[in-house]
């Protein structure tokens, strides 16, 4: 049985809030004419997502790494974390990634290259989709960012193409979340 929906869950949680965030602005037609992709899925961190499955569309968030920081969104270079969890205003920060890619155009069944009309119209779905993306998660994030009662805020670090070999394209965002830290557990004491 999975845990409860805790802090201890948080940074899964905040993964599933993007990936939604992201699969809403897809999925409103108003917004975009492709859609959200079927497989929508929040990954494990460090796991390679496969694109053998990318013509029928894959979106994805998944963990990237978790650190210390007391500027925002700067790593606290410390190597003592307990010395940090203790420091004042120091928060955690985890980065993640928001993924998309489709099919791109391929050879067809007698090895001729595809139309540049068919790889321009899937340039053009990338950079449709990215920027869908990119302005969907900015807008989630300053709706965090100014909600008072969940102390946490992010940003979007960097966007950058994705694909394989010639067969999938896409792009993938980088974000920053980051919430206070530390909260120890009950009977537990931590000292500098």
């Amino acid at each position: 049985m999975p845990p409860a929906a805790t802090d201890l869950a948080a940074q899964f949680l905040w993964a599933q809030e993007l990936l939604d965030c992201a699969c809403e602005a897809l999925g409103d037609p108003a917004i975009s004419p492709y859609g959200c992709p079927d497989r929508a899925c929040v990954y494990n961190g460090g796991v390679i997502v496969a694109f053998e499955d990318c013509c029928l569309g894959q979106l994805w968030v998944s963990w990237g790494r978790t650190y210390p920081t007391l500027t925002f969104p700067t790593e606290l270079g410390d190597p003592d974390l307990v010395r940090a969890c203790l420091a004042n205003g120091t928060h955690l920060a985890t980065d993640f990634e928001v993924g998309i890619i489709r099919c791109a155009p391929t050879m067809d069944e007698q090895g001729n290259p595809p139309s540049c009309e068919a790889i321009s119209d899937s340039a053009l779905q990338m950079h449709y989709e990215a920027r869908v993306i990119l302005r969907a998660i900015t807008c989630c994030l300053q709706e965090w960012n100014a909600d008072n009662t969940r102390p946490r805020y992010g940003i979007w670090r960097d966007q950058v193409p994705a694909g394989d070999a010639g067969t999938c394209v896409g792009s993938v965002l980088r974000v920053t979340i980051a919430e206070p830290l530390c909260t120890c557990f009950p009977g537990i004491t931590l000292t500098p």
